[in-house]
């Protein structure tokens, strides 16, 4: 097909004149009775996720920056550019931890991003001073912005000895910190040991000495100690039984992945540890075989890799936890906490953390696509509610998969790969389930430090990447992006090898990147539709196209397909609803009315589209009366045959000017 007018061969430019919302917008009743968010609200808000120290340094230097240690960014820094993420349309602003972090030689890595807690009631001069982070939180209030602030219950920095526990304040004593499986090392205070060595065959002198072997990793390294869980009996996030360290959690894989192949991944069958529906066998997935035997201590007792593992059980680390959680809300004014690791946490500490402290928690548990585990953190069907919120791994996981060919890089879902079909599915079922107690705690994404970001996973193709994150920014629920996102990190040209963590200063803060506009567009969208706290509807899916709406038949419907950029023709096997009377569907990002023809919704573009009902043009009123007018003359023609008819002439050629006139500007169905 030829490309439509206005398109250009270049993927670099918007297909369309300028984007623009229609002037007016015509809602339906529904949307128009949703309730507006407070000021303070998190709930459905849009949020800019930031990692300070790779966003904004405040020397003036621009020089690239990654890696695993520090960088320069800046608390400050941030605040400086909130007008920059403001004019994108976001809502809030969600930071890495800032808290002092471990600063004696070798410096671990990853220490940059904060997760790494040493010293709990101080912040980290790498990153700035108190009166920074007040400052960042009053400016963001200042301008109607909610504050998200990461925090990390489960664990410390790594620790490789008892020498290193003294160090950790207030966590210095060995009995602060999980020692799964410690009985199986020998004890170092033999009797023997004790008459040759009375004075130094202390109680504490016994419990360090033992503790030194079961954590005595090599300082700065990443090695998991054989005693100490590390989430599984065979290494990270394995259940699988019968395997002894150092096995991997290789043995807990159901393919074989070939990086940088397309759909490079092979199930091994027989000798697969599960079922074809899950990439390996973790942490709640409860169809693998053996599941029902997984000791769930290896979990919450179990160390992540060196880190050292908090006790909740011991009473000093369970109150502090709590009361420093509590200082921190109130003195930074802190709208809502991110929670890590948390399913690496009891849960009955995770319901008392969110019970005691006055904002709402949102919830890092990512380990499987399993709902009824994934939902449990949020309402556990005997506790009750534990956290307000979740990040949305098990939709994530499947989203990323099914708008992006992977190229061996994000291999979640190897079944689901270039496949709406089972994000649709998963969409519906986590909508209609009664699972979730409030969907609109749910973070939507795509991407983030963790994992490659997305225009890696989508080889550089702005259509595909252009639907993941609109399907980010519409669905129900929270929407996140990543730092970087907006500058095409990772396109040709543009990126840094799939690098998630690389600095943003280089790029200047441009705004004139075709992904800063879009997401601006798509903020606006969600503000001027009022759809934020909406509810969702999955009206169809199948491989290559997914359609949903949000605030009913009458509200915002969001058409996403998972083609390559093209100019060709895309149909959409689905229309909405026909409008009410003087209204028409247009396009929300081109201000363009749609097209249906024989029961679908047709575009010249590859790229996503969103739909709203804006009032007709006169032209277009003129039809609905002229239609109406021939209904009345044919039925008041008894009797008047022939005068009747030749008015009825009169008004069908009306309406067929009017047709062909509204067929130019695009149609209605």
């Amino acid at each position: 097909m030829a490309p439509a007018q206005g398109w250009t061969a270049c993927d670099c430019t918007w297909p369309f004149p300028r984007p623009r919302l229609p002037l007016l917008l015509l809602l339906p009743p529904l949307a128009a009775l949703l309730p507006a968010h407070s000021a303070r609200d998190v709930r459905g808000k849009s949020i800019y996720f930031v990692t300070v120290d790779r966003f904004a340094r405040t020397d003036g230097n621009d020089t690239e920056c990654e890696g695993d240690f520090w960088c320069g960014g800046k608390i400050r820094g941030v605040t400086e550019h909130l007008e920059y993420i403001q004019a994108m349309g976001f809502e809030g602003v969600w930071i890495t931890p800032v808290i002092g972090q471990r600063d004696k030689e070798p410096v671990p890595p990853g220490v940059s991003m904060g997760y790494h807690a040493w010293y709990w009631d101080k912040i980290d001069e790498h990153f700035g001073t108190e009166d920074d982070l007040k400052n960042l939180s009053r400016e963001l209030h200042r301008r109607g912005m909610v504050f998200v602030y990461d925090i990390v219950m489960n664990h410390v920095g790594p620790i490789n000895s008892s020498s290193d526990v003294h160090e950790v304040q207030p966590f210095n004593e060995t009995f602060h910190y999980h020692t799964r499986n410690i009985s199986a090392l020998p004890d170092p205070c033999t009797k023997s040991f004790c008459e040759d060595h009375n004075d130094t065959c202390t109680e504490r002198y016994c419990r360090e000495a033992r503790f030194d072997e079961y954590a005595g990793t090599p300082p700065g390294s990443w090695v998991m100690s054989p005693l100490q869980g590390g989430m599984g009996p065979c290494g990270f996030s394995c259940t699988k039984e019968g395997c002894e360290y150092p096995h991997t959690a290789s043995m807990c894989e159901n393919y074989d992945c070939k990086p940088g192949v397309p759909g490079g991944c092979e199930y091994k069958g027989d000798n697969a540890a599960g079922p074809a529906e899950l990439l390996r066998c973790g942490v709640g997935d409860w169809v693998c075989p053996g599941y029902e035997h997984f000791d769930h201590t290896y979990v919450t007792d179990g160390w992540d890799i060196n880190l050292g593992d908090l006790n909740h059980s011991h009473p000093f680390v369970r109150k502090y936890l709590k009361d420093w959680a509590k200082r921190m809300a109130d003195t930074y004014d802190i709208d809502m906490f991110r929670l890590d690791t948390a399913y690496w946490v009891d849960k009955d500490f995770l319901q008392e953390l969110q019970a005691e402290v006055p904002i709402p928690i949102i919830a890092e548990v990512n380990p499987t696509p399993n709902m009824t585990f994934h939902s449990s953190y949020q309402s556990d069907p005997t506790m009750g509610r534990v956290v307000d919120g979740l990040l949305n791994f098990p939709i994530m996981f499947v989203a990323t998969a099914a708008f992006c060919p992977s190229l061996g890089k994000f291999n979640f879902y190897p079944f689901a790969n270039l496949n709406l079909t089972r994000l649709g599915g998963d969409m519906r079922e986590q909508l209609q389930s009664g699972l979730y107690k409030d969907e609109l705690m749910l973070g939507n994404f795509v991407d983030n430090h963790d994992y490659a970001r997305i225009g890696s996973v989508c080889g550089s193709d702005r259509s595909r990447v252009f639907n993941a994150l609109a399907w980010v920014m519409l669905y129900k629920g929270i929407p996140i992006i990543y730092e970087g996102t907006e500058q095409d990190m990772d396109f040709p040209g543009g990126g840094f090898n799939g690098e998630d963590r690389t600095s943003l200063w280089q790029y200047k803060w441009r705004r004139s990147t075709d992904t800063f506009k879009f997401l601006a567009e798509l903020n606006k969208i969600r503000n001027r539709t009022n759809i934020s706290l909406a509810d969702a509807e999955v009206a169809h899916f199948e491989e290559t196209q997914l359609v949903f709406s949000r605030g009913g038949p009458y509200g915002v419907w969001v058409f996403l397909n998972n083609f390559p950029n093209t100019t060709e023709q895309v149909e959409y096997n689905f229309v909405p609803p026909t409008p009410p009377m003087g209204q028409r569907w247009v396009s929300a990002l081109s201000g363009l009315a749609a097209t249906f023809s024989g029961g679908r919704h047709v575009v010249r573009h590859s790229r996503p589209e969103v739909l709203v009902l804006e009032t007709a043009p006169r032209e277009t009123s003129i039809k609905f009366l002229a239609l109406a007018a021939a209904a009345g003359f044919v039925l008041g023609c008894a009797g008047m045959a022939l005068v009747c008819l030749g008015r009825a002439s009169s008004a069908r050629s009306s309406t067929a000017y009017t047709e062909l006139q509204d067929t130019r500007r695009g149609g209605t169905p």
